[in-house]
């Protein structure tokens, strides 16, 4: 993890001084419910197959407080198909960039990265992804 900031940091995607305060931001554990309890925004990375997104979100939308937005990093499954089991459909999209992230720059990143919006998004979902989502970028 440490070696992913500071990559991040020689490629202008967190400032030097930064870097520490981005990783005593991250937590990492084992147990979903425990990772996500507190989250605003979860994104899902796992590999490309329906049925183990669904059950990794399924368990993640569980354990996340009212209103967290869940979102997944998928590249060629369909939004509506891994959202099918969602209870709150409204509160979840895509996000998606190109990788390596780490070695991408500032600028790349706001060309490269996308966001992407299904029919039963909200608009305060999109309007936390276009404002606040990514912010600091």
């Amino acid at each position: 993890m440490y070696r992913m900031v500071r990559l991040s940091s020689l490629n202008g995607l967190v400032e030097e001084a930064g870097t520490e305060k981005v990783l005593k931001n991250i937590a990492l554990s084992t147990n979903v419910a425990e990772a996500v309890s507190k989250a605003d925004l979860v994104i899902e990375a796992i590999v490309e197959n329906v049925e183990v997104k669904q059950n990794l979100l399924d368990r993640v939308e569980n354990a996340v407080k009212s209103g967290t937005i869940l979102a997944t990093n998928t590249s060629s499954l369909k939004l509506t198909d891994i959202a099918a089991n969602l209870k709150h459909k409204e509160l979840f999209g895509g996000l998606h960039f190109f990788n390596p992230v780490p070695k991408q720059n500032r600028d790349a990143f706001k060309r490269f990265g996308n966001i992407v919006n299904i029919r039963h998004f909200k608009p305060q979902g999109y309007a936390f992804w276009m404002k606040d989502g990514l912010k600091n970028f």
